[in-house]
């Protein structure tokens, strides 16, 4: 009797274990099968709206709307960059003019500003001396001429310039290229001091002679 039960007592794990081994696995959650436009980890979800017709993943630029007084100006600005019986420094005076002309819109006036400084720098080198320069225009000429190394002159005498400008940062921007053109790095000249050591140097630019290659 006792050896017939532990004969039973034996089956009953085997048994347990072959059940074990034969039930059949569950499926497995896989999101990327069910919903194939699941973002992997690590990545940008994307929607229809956001691929090319190759499935890549683009990105979706925002295009700022022109100012509404602008209309005029771009095909004002366009015609004189297109017309190609004028001369790059043609282009670049007649684009002076726009910019200078205090009639017009200063939206019209940037534009034909920033286009002109593009063409050329020379017609400009005193276009810091216009009168009543709104700070858009005095900024943007500003950045233009601190890049222009080409004529420590024309940096000097638009520097000079814009110190009296009436707004705080261009002032101060065109102070601080001042310093630094008369090496004067640590502040240590006032301002009347300071003017004086630029006016001196540009009037030591003008007397040098020009530089052949």
């Amino acid at each position: 009797m006792f050896k017939h039960r532990f004969r039973y007592l034996l089956i009953v794990p085997l048994l347990l274990a072959g059940l074990w081994f034969a039930w059949p696995n569950p499926p497995k959650n896989d999101d990327s099968a069910a919903n194939p436009t699941a973002a992997k980890p690590g990545s940008r979800a994307t929607s229809p709206s956001d691929t090319d017709d190759a499935d890549n993943p683009r990105t979706t630029r925002i295009r700022e709307r022109p100012p509404a007084d602008t209309a005029e100006t771009s095909a004002r600005v366009s015609r004189i960059l297109a017309d190609d019986k004028t001369s790059t420094t043609e282009a670049a005076v007649m684009l002076h003019a726009l910019a200078a002309d205090s009639s017009l819109p200063v939206a019209e006036r940037l534009e034909a500003l920033q286009h002109g400084l593009n063409l050329d720098m020379v017609p400009f080198a005193r276009f810091a001396e216009a009168p009543d320069l709104p700070a858009e225009l005095a900024a943007l000429f500003l950045d233009a001429v601190i890049n222009y190394n080409e004529s420590p002159e024309i940096q000097i005498q638009s520097y000079l310039t814009l110190i009296n400008h009436p707004d705080p940062e261009v002032s101060a921007s065109a102070t601080d290229m001042l310093a630094f053109l008369v090496e004067d790095d640590q502040r240590l000249a006032g301002p009347a001091i300071l003017v004086q050591m630029a006016k001196q140097k540009l009037a030591d630019l003008r007397k040098a002679p020009p530089i052949t290659h």
